[in-house]
């Protein structure tokens, strides 16, 4: 199941605004290989320590959720997650979830 592409500013308010996505999976990776491998496609879509210190994310991915439970506190309370969430939990596919 996945959300809708959304747009959310930078929460520095220096860079450009995100485009945001949540997706709910079923893995067939442990948590620790699924994080390793997410780690490593952000590496390979050119995130890394210029591009950071550059204010340029070129992806993000992050586990949230795992095993029905919250593993990420602190993005599963951003509201640019929550948006994602809250239409995804409630079944809605659109392209203007707020």
């Amino acid at each position: 199941m996945e959300s809708a592409l959304y747009e959310s500013p930078d929460e520095s308010g220096l860079g450009a605004p995100y485009l945001n996505q949540v997706v709910a999976v079923t893995p067939r990776l442990g948590y620790g290989e699924l994080c390793a491998r997410l780690k490593a496609l952000e590496i390979e879509f050119g995130r890394n320590d210029r591009s950071k210190a550059a204010g340029i994310m070129p992806l993000d991915v992050d586990v949230i959720i795992w095993d029905y439970e919250v593993v990420d506190p602190y993005q599963f309370s951003r509201r640019y997650f929550r948006i994602g969430y809250n239409a995804i939990s409630c079944g809605e596919k659109s392209d203007s979830p707020e």
